[in-house]
């Protein structure tokens, strides 16, 4: 075997000191490649799992919430025309609209009910995986494959499979974020046809999630100009075609936030650069480079790394474990023991990789520090994939030991592939139980939805016109969204109050036509505060009775009060307590105003 090739699986080089043994069997070659085709179909199999069962079992879920507006402009996708990204509780919109694109055509190919939602998603995630894996198997043969297929199926398993199986923007753009960083490496070892597809999923990251702006579209730019530098100057004629291509794919997917800007004063993208440049519309400041090296770097190289073991529960908080509890980062020293190693060796490729992973690194570490009020732990899961990207570092250079030590390991004996083998399936048998033991996503949620969409459309007043369908609260605009979505699939004109743009401009009735009814949606102590008012539900849905959240409103209500006065003594009596409380998502209603003649 030549010794590039050598080189490409993990092999020093003659340079480096390496001793190429002898060549091995024409087998050999394939029984490797089965092996990283093997170990990758084990990896995505829980995806796969996920979504059949999904499928099967759980084809009458109804989408609410965000979802519910993601899935209401994944519908638009070929019908209307779609300008910015998802909704943001901020008051304006994240970047663009790359994630209904991606979403649509699976989602429609299954036929377009809510649950596909979900199976597009786990598809997402299962192409990132598979792009990831196989940059590994071009920069460093079938034992980077294997190291990283293992390395994600820990990610896989930590991520869970809320993570993997739900299209919500801070959690669908994780893997694929992992993707920017392997793409980034491609370019920074002088794959050409990287730019383009870096372009892409950069973009796309950025887009979904405006946290991804600071966090991806650094690295795109820092391949590139990494491509340009390292390409030879009578070379880099070749670089016209993907860099025309990469040019074309950036045009015309920032073309719909761009001409938003154009269209309106001030654009969206003008409006969210205030927002997180001066935190003006929150009221808040930023955080520290400490609380973003926490996030970053402790969560993931502490004495259990997250992106191996999983994330840390906070009871009673919101905010990222690794900030409320920060731990030192005593197993970083490894990473950079393993890093020198392998650029001392002078292992191709690793060099960049390193180099990659550190400003991947620091650029996180920046941008988390420049987040705009607290640290939510949603948010930081990107820190994941930078974590697996240092775990892969390790194994490359343990790897790299042994076979420089013992040569005959990596050519004839089998044992290191079949442990990959068993340990990748394993770790796919855990995650595949854990994907069918969630049941249904949102499961409480949608369940209320299902038995409270036949009533509405039952009882709605017969007539022409548009259904508003209003609700103030966060409880009753998780609904509201889901409500909105069910009567647009049962053929009903719903649409959002003037100024509501959760759903885009297309669903925000304008007052021009006529209105069949006005709809008020309401939780939990809001139902009995317009019962009170002697308004009766036209639907509802409860886990708990109707009359049963109107008696306990007033306790409720008192209890309230003193937690709002700080006044502990109400809360001493447990027993009184539970019986007053009314738990969130305890019940919703849905509650009719008859428009007046001629409006």
């Amino acid at each position: 075997m030549a010794t590039s090739e050598l080189v490409g699986r993990g092999r020093l080089d003659d340079d480096a000191g390496g001793e190429p043994g002898p060549t091995p069997t024409p087998a050999e070659p394939s029984r490797r490649r089965r092996w990283g085709w093997v170990a990758l179909g084990l990896v995505v199999l829980p995806l796969v799992v996920s979504a059949l069962y999904l499928r099967l079992w759980h084809d009458d879920h109804r989408s609410v919430g965000d979802l519910a507006l993601t899935e209401l402009q994944t519908r638009d996708v070929g019908h209307n025309w779609i300008d910015l990204g998802p909704y943001s509780r901020d008051g304006w919109s994240h970047p663009g609209p790359a994630l209904f694109y991606a979403l649509a055509p699976l989602y429609r190919m299954l036929g377009s009910v809510d649950i596909n939602l979900s199976v597009a998603a786990l598809a997402i995630n299962a192409a990132a995986v598979a792009g990831m894996a196989l940059i590994a198997r071009r920069r460093g043969g079938v034992p980077l494959m294997l190291i990283t297929l293992v390395a994600l199926a820990l990610t896989l398993r930590s991520l869970g499979p809320d993570h993997t199986r739900t299209a919500w923007n801070p959690w669908v753009t994780v893997l694929p974020y992992g993707l920017v960083l392997f793409l980034t490496w491609a370019l920074a070892c002088g794959e050409r046809w990287a730019l383009p597809a870096a372009v892409v999923v950069g973009s796309a990251v950025a887009q979904t999630h405006v946290g991804y702006v600071a966090l991806a579209l650094p690295l795109v730019v820092i391949g590139a100009a990494w491509l340009v530098a390292a390409t030879p100057g009578g070379s880099r004629r070749r670089l016209v075609v993907p860099g025309l291509v990469a040019l074309a794919a950036l045009a015309v997917m920032w073309f719909p936030p761009v001409l938003d800007q154009v269209r309106n004063d001030p654009g969206n993208l003008r409006y969210s650069a205030w927002w997180l440049r001066e935190g003006r519309l929150a009221g808040q400041g930023t955080n520290s480079v400490a609380a973003g090296w926490d996030t970053v770097v402790s969560s993931q190289w502490s004495m259990l790394p997250e992106w191996a073991f999983g994330t840390r529960p906070v009871p009673l908080s919101s905010e990222a474990a690794s900030k409320v509890d920060p731990r030192p980062a005593i197993l970083l020293p490894a990473v950079a023991l393993a890093a020198w190693y392998l650029v001392r060796r002078r292992v191709p490729g690793s060099v960049q990789l390193v180099a990659v992973w550190l400003v991947a690194t620091a650029v996180a570490v920046g941008a988390t520090a420049r987040t705009v009020g607290p640290i939510y732990a949603y948010r930081v899961d990107f820190t994941l994939p930078l974590g697996m990207v240092g775990g892969i570092i390790v194994a490359w250079a343990g790897w790299t030991a042994l076979t420089t030590r013992w040569p005959s390991l990596e050519r004839r004996a089998p044992l290191p592939g079949v442990a990959v083998l068993a340990a990748v399936a394993v770790l796919a048998g855990v995650s595949s139980v854990a994907h069918v033991r969630a049941g249904e996503p949102a499961a409480r949620d949608a369940d209320l939805m299902r038995r409270l969409l036949p009533e509405v459309v039952d009882r709605l007043p017969p007539g022409e016109g548009e259904v508003l369908v209003a609700g103030e609260s966060f409880g009753g605009s998780i609904f509201r969204q889901g409500l909105v979505l069910g009567l647009e699939k049962a053929g009903i004109d719903a649409e959002l109050p003037d100024g509501d743009l959760d759903a885009g401009r297309q669903r925000t009735s304008r007052g021009e036509g006529a209105v069949r009814a006005r709809l008020v949606v309401a939780t939990d102590v809001e139902i009995a505060d317009l019962v009170d008012d002697g308004r009766e539900p036209i639907a509802y849905a409860g886990h708990m009775s109707l009359e049963e959240v109107v008696a306990r409103a007033p306790a409720a209500r008192a209890l309230e009060d003193a937690r709002e006065r700080g006044d502990d003594r109400a809360f001493a009596d447990t027993d009184a307590v539970r019986a007053a409380v009314i738990p969130n998502g305890s019940g919703v209603g849905v509650f009719l105003e008859v428009p007046a003649s001629g409006s």
